[in-house]
């Protein structure tokens, strides 16, 4: 609020401006909630890390013939310490790519250090992403069940929630 006039014991010609803060952000402070730092810098750098190991991979899959791989996702421990890189591979013949992946892990990383400027390299464990595994393995019993009573029951989950 500014005021400007003048006052009892003022001079003629002197104003007086009294000025109290306007609470710009007040409405939008109530509309969006805040999340921690470290949770959007994590999310930040895992995906600096997807985008930056994933046409190395890729091209080494290529070349040692591993097949198709793709990293499905990164997730990243608060302190940025420890990545673990989730990845899809769809092999040509090749028994295990994960643990062919797994042994070029320092290569990786050292790329990760060079494209990336940040304090501490991650270290990186490369997993086999098994959703495509758990999406068929959902559809298939819902398939067959087909609305029967006890046709789910038969296959029991491996993991029951209660």
């Amino acid at each position: 609020m500014i005021t400007a006039g003048k006052k009892g014991g003022q001079k003629k010609g002197s104003e007086s401006i009294s000025i109290r803060p306007r609470r710009v952000f007040e409405s939008l402070s109530t509309k969006l909630t805040p999340t921690p730092f470290f949770e959007d810098r994590t999310l930040r750098v895992a995906a600096l890390i997807q985008r930056t190991l994933a046409p190395l991979l890729q091209a080494e899959a290529r070349e040692r013939g591993l097949g198709l791989v793709s990293i499905t996702s990164v997730a990243l421990s608060r302190d940025l310490r420890h990545a673990r890189v989730y990845v899809s591979a769809l092999s040509g013949g090749v028994p295990d790519p994960i643990a062919r992946i797994q042994r070029g892990v320092g290569r990786y990383r050292a790329h990760v250090a060079k494209a990336l400027r940040l304090r501490v390299v991650p270290r990186l464990v490369f997993v086999a992403d098994d959703t495509q595994a758990r999406a068929a393995r959902i559809n298939a019993l819902l398939a067959g069940s087909n609305g029967a009573p006890g046709a789910a029951s038969a296959d029991p989950c491996p993991h029951p929630l209660f």
